[in-house]
């Protein structure tokens, strides 16, 4: 009877160990396809503000992102925020752009504070 007590608690430490590891690394994919993210929509990201600085629409931006994880999806909105859809669990990047002067600030958020890229400054 104790070498089964002994066993069922060595199970309960090995399961808890183990919903711990895949915790984090959940946490750890999602931060890291965020990340991606956020580098594949700087070229959409420049190409839109120029267009803002010229006062110009963005009808005429075609650009396919892509990431280590491959094609990315991508809509640009009228106001010019760029949505940036893609990755293992379907996270989204939003991208909003304020015109301070004659520059462009960019605003990005993540599903969550715990996954936004330090790049983000919104």
């Amino acid at each position: 009877m104790k070498n089964l007590t002994y066993g069922f608690l060595g199970f309960f430490v090995a399961l808890v160990i183990y919903l711990m590891a895949v915790s984090q690394y959940s946490d750890y994919r999602a931060n890291a396809e965020i990340g991606h993210l956020f580098f594949a929509a700087q070229p959409t990201i420049e190409k839109i503000e120029e267009s803002i600085l010229k006062d110009e629409g963005f009808d005429q931006i075609n650009f396919e992102p892509t990431s280590k994880y491959g094609r990315v999806d991508h809509k640009i909105l009228k106001n010019g925020s760029v949505v940036m859809f893609g990755a293992f669990n379907g996270q989204a990047l939003i991208f909003i752009p304020e015109i301070k002067g004659d520059k462009v600030v960019w605003h990005c958020f993540a599903g969550s504070k715990k996954i936004t890229p330090s790049g983000c400054n919104g």
